[in-house]
């Protein structure tokens, strides 16, 4: 009798054991099992935000070049197609550093806010911020309702960085960089444009234009014997390409007096 007794009780609790261990497991694998249904629903959206991103333009398709309002999101060339995106487009997006407005600037001139686009050389783009599309707007086009979030870094395929090289008269170094790794071999179209100092306040201009390869370290050298490295106010635009990836470099130096040091003044 006394036999029996404890091996009932040893089954029994042989028996919780089994329905604890069984609930537990059950557990890890419900939780398991909405984690990944979580996960496959965010990567689903993030699939469906990059599609519309890329291969949209948008409404109306030529929204990046105009101030006209937008009625649907999309960042998608509609001259090219497929996965290329509108340089237009990107240039009216609304900038932000850590949610703080850090790239506005003020122009008491105008008495407006310009978002600040920082261009090579220390340049820059001044866009008017009533003319530009912010996260908000985007988000309730592109219908997240607050349930989903996304940020969008826009880097350059190609780098094109320009440096100028002592000499009596005006000689440029252009190199051309890929993704961590210089482009030998590619394509350098250029033109450069010198201005002229009349006699009256608006100067004349002169352009050279011409096209060379990088060598094997993705360098390569442009001269310019006509023109002064310190005297002569100039600014160059270079476009690399090599197997349908492109980039654009430029650099500007101005040694006409009356203006700040970084711009240029160009006038039609």
């Amino acid at each position: 009798m006394t036999g029996a007794t404890i091996d009932h009780i040893i089954s029994v609790t042989i028996l919780v054991a089994a329905l604890l261990l069984a609930m537990v497991s059950f557990n890890g694998m419900f939780a398991s099992a909405i984690a990944y249904e979580r996960n496959r629903q965010v990567a689903r959206k993030a699939v469906d935000l990059m599609e519309t991103l890329c291969l949209s333009p948008g409404s109306p398709e030529d929204w990046g070049r105009s101030n006209a309002t937008l009625l649907s999101f999309g960042l998608g060339d509609p001259e090219q197609g497929g996965y290329t995106i509108s340089p237009f487009s990107t240039m009216r997006l609304r900038t932000k550093s850590g949610g703080q407005d850090s790239f506005l600037v003020y122009y008491p001139k105008t008495g407006e806010y310009y978002n600040n686009f920082e261009l090579n050389s220390g340049g820059s783009l001044l866009l008017p911020v009533g003319d530009c599309v912010n996260y908000t707007t985007v988000a309730e086009l592109l219908g997240m309702n607050r349930s989903y979030g996304f940020q969008i870094y826009i880097y350059p395929t190609l780098n094109v960085s320009i440096h100028q090289v002592p000499a009596n008269n005006l000689v440029l170094e252009v190199e051309v960089r890929g993704p961590g790794l210089p482009l030998s071999g590619a394509t350098v179209k250029y033109h450069l444009y010198q201005v002229v100092q009349g006699g009256g306040f608006v100067p004349s201009f002169l352009t050279y234009s011409g096209a060379v390869e990088t060598d094997s370290v993705g360098k390569t050298v442009l001269e310019f014997p006509s023109i002064d490295d310190q005297d002569d106010a100039h600014s160059i635009i270079v476009y690399a390409r090599l197997s349908g990836l492109k980039g654009v470099g430029y650099y500007s130096h101005n040694a006409l007096g009356g203006y700040p040091e970084f711009i240029v003044p160009f006038h039609s």
